[in-house]
């Protein structure tokens, strides 16, 4: 007797982050099928389905979080990392800072 699928769980809809609650430069979109939060079209944080917290940060930034454990190069799939963007461990790091850290990276091209 055939069963039914389970249906998929619904997608997360992306909301501004409270700490960028009131900025209105910054709006929630998606990439790399994931949430994001952007400034000026370009994302600089995004929460991925897997629940990483994902930066766009300088490559020398990601370095310095990777060595001193706050974080690693975050390699969506394709089996390389990208040397601009930072899975962090929301333990280790000022989850907040490091998102305005970015938002000002992101912004200064904008």
């Amino acid at each position: 007797m055939p069963t039914a699928k389970p249906k998929a769980a619904p997608k997360p809809k992306a909301e501004p982050s409270p700490a960028f609650a009131k900025d209105d430069a910054v709006v929630p979109g998606g990439m790399f099928g994931a949430i994001s939060l952007n400034v000026g079209g370009k994302g600089f944080v995004m929460q991925t389905k897997k629940g990483e917290l994902v930066y766009k940060l300088p490559a020398e930034r990601v370095a310095a979080l990777t060595v001193s454990g706050g974080g690693i190069a975050w390699d969506p799939g394709h089996g390389r990392a990208m040397k601009e963007w930072v899975s962090v461990l929301p333990e280790r790091v000022d989850v907040v800072a490091l998102g305005k850290e970015a938002k000002a990276f992101v912004g200064k091209g904008s």
